[in-house]
């Protein structure tokens, strides 16, 4: 499974080892990250990838859809088969984040206003900046491993179909 970055790679790690009644990926399935859904764009390096390996199965945030959606079918690959976006459709919550249980979000919100003030910053990096910092974050208490079945239930959603593409 080939996940956008470092810290979707990190979510699956932390579902393996904190939640492994949750992660339903077999076993010998990898997580790698590509390095940013801007890689995605290079059909040439897609197919081949596509082609070296016995499986793949590409994984980019919700808000790059209407972006890959089109260049992956134009490959021949079919989306919940070969690729699917990862979040939800809603402001701020169509990336792997968006998967987050509310708890954990107003708990870094709470502990970090002055990133959540960074975002609404007029300058781009200083907003970057807030937003990579955020997302640290909310991994690091992600990984806390505190996190009920029942907050989860999006997290195994994606696990589900991941496992049933494989």
């Amino acid at each position: 499974v080939f996940v956008e970055g470092r810290i979707d790679e990190d979510y699956f790690s932390a579902l393996k080892e904190h939640y492994p009644a949750v992660y339903s990926l077999p076993a010998d399935v990898e997580v790698i990250s590509y390095g940013g859904k801007d890689a995605l764009k290079n059909t040439q390096m897609l197919q081949f990838v596509n082609s070296m390996l016995e499986r793949a199965f590409f994984t980019y945030d919700l808000d790059a859809h209407s972006q890959l959606k089109k260049r992956f079918e134009s490959m021949g690959l079919v989306e919940g088969k070969d690729f699917l976006p990862i979040g939800v459709k809603k402001a701020g919550r169509d990336c792997i984040e968006g998967l987050l249980p509310e708890r954990i979000k107003a708990k870094v919100y709470a502990r970090m206003t002055d990133r959540v003030d960074a975002l609404g910053s007029t300058v781009s990096d200083e907003r970057r900046k807030a937003k990579d910092e955020l997302k640290k974050a909310y991994l690091e208490e992600f990984a806390k491993g505190n996190s009920s079945e029942e907050e989860l239930k999006p997290f195994m959603t994606l696990l589900a179909k991941l496992s049933k593409a494989f």
